[in-house]
């Protein structure tokens, strides 16, 4: 089983990165006890709002293609201090006003928000080891586990004091993000309430 993880930090859809990004995450990996195995969910990012539009276009057109992999597109809730779950699905739009549209609407896509300190407070305890363990290859970038651990969850000046995750000053967190996501498109695929005999099955959906 295995789940992707992605930054939306992308560029224009006619640059050659998507057809990189293709061959990077629907490619097969091979897994020591399983053998041959793929993703069966990819979670991208399209917060930065400069290249949503080619991040939609991206997710529309994969869905299609790879039929397979569950393709998302996700963004973190900015208005989230705790009480957001890890995955939840889009609220459905708005029928008061049936012409109105968004950018994702136009790419007929959907936008999940990610419930990013509830994700990140399970990220600390199984660091901690307290809500099972986190682990990792072998072949990991040396600086994985700093990226990882790049945020502290402290009272906030800018939110009256309450507790929010907080970059610490000149640490990377890149890899705190893509431990988000990969943990958003997990539970997308329900991988917390799947037993072992779950988990043979759906290796071979």
């Amino acid at each position: 089983m295995y789940w992707g993880e992605i930054d939306g930090d992308t560029v224009d859809k006619r640059d050659s990165c998507w057809d990189a990004l293709d061959k990077l995450v629907f490619q097969s990996f091979k897994h020591e006890r399983f053998g041959e195995i793929y993703a069966s969910a990819v979670s991208i990012d399209s917060s930065d709002g400069t290249t949503s539009g080619a991040v939609y276009e991206w997710v529309r057109t994969r869905k299609r293609k790879y039929r397979r992999v569950l393709v998302i597109t996700i963004k973190g809730d900015s208005r989230d201090f705790g009480s957001k779950e890890i995955f939840s699905h889009p609220r459905k739009a708005e029928v008061s006003n049936p012409t109105r549209t968004t950018k994702a609407d136009r790419h007929e896509v959907k936008v999940y928000m990610v419930g990013t300190h509830k994700a990140k407070d399970l990220m600390a305890r199984r660091l901690l080891g307290t809500s099972a363990y986190m682990h990792s290859c072998k072949h990991v970038r040396q600086d994985y586990w700093e990226q990882v651990t790049a945020e502290v969850k402290a009272p906030s000046k800018k939110h009256k004091g309450r507790e929010t995750w907080q970059q610490r000053p000149g640490r990377p967190n890149e890899g705190t993000d893509t431990k988000v996501y990969a943990l958003h498109a997990a539970y997308a695929m329900e991988i917390h309430k799947k037993t072992e005999k779950n988990g043979q099955l759906l290796k071979r959906v």
